[in-house]
């Protein structure tokens, strides 16, 4: 007869060896508090994520890498964008 295997110790318990892993193991520990999914859960939905879409995380890298790179003069077009095309394309 073969003895059971071994039961994984609890999500307590879970041990890291390298700062970064220590840091996620706790990032998933507070969300895992937050949402009340399992940290396994929490791993499972990150794999589906990045399993159906690989390159999400890349573009997501490559859109914020710009956020305050730029600077403006102030202006907010947004705030007034009808007076900036009509100084640009005229008064239609």
């Amino acid at each position: 007869m073969r003895p059971a295997p071994a039961k994984p110790p609890p999500a307590a318990k879970w041990e890291t060896s390298t700062p970064s892993a220590k840091a996620q193991a706790a990032r998933l520990r507070r969300l895992s508090a937050e949402t009340g999914k399992s940290i396994a859960a929490l791993i499972r939905e990150a794999l589906d994520g990045y399993v159906e879409e690989p390159g999400r995380a890349a573009r997501w890298e490559r859109a914020l890498s710009v956020v305050g790179k730029y600077r403006s003069d102030g202006a907010s077009v947004a705030d007034d964008h009808d007076r900036h095309l009509d100084a640009i394309y005229g008064d239609h």
